[in-house]
């Protein structure tokens, strides 16, 4: 499947501006997991993956293995896997932040949650 997508810049040594690229998203072999024909740079991550419709796909979770040479293989998250992700999220407990205005149109949302190592 043919997919534009926009890498977004995590770490502010990087620049402010997203990367678009196109590329073609393929399914491997094992755990019904996709590569992207276009690599992700290092630290490139939270970006929205579209179809050819402009229909959301699914998102950039970018490169994870610090130890790897290059940041590891690209990590995306799409269809099943997010929407179990949303799920969670919703059942979480709702945070004592008080909302507050941002200035601008456009901003970015960095979602985080942690794991229990064995």
């Amino acid at each position: 499947m043919q997919v534009s997508g926009f890498g977004l810049n995590y770490w502010f040594e990087m620049g402010e501006k997203a990367r678009a690229f196109t590329a073609k998203l393929t399914p491997t072999d094992e755990d019904d997991t996709y590569t992207l024909s276009a690599g992700l740079a290092p630290g490139e991550a939270s970006g929205p993956i579209l179809n050819d419709e402009g229909q959301l796909v699914g998102f950039l979770a970018g490169k994870i293995d610090y130890t790897a040479p290059g940041g590891g293989t690209d990590r995306l998250i799409l269809g099943d896997e997010l929407e179990s992700l949303l799920k969670r999220g919703k059942k979480a407990k709702k945070s004592k932040a008080p909302p507050r205005e941002v200035a601008g149109k456009l901003f970015v949302v960095h979602a985080i949650s942690t794991e229990i190592l064995p």
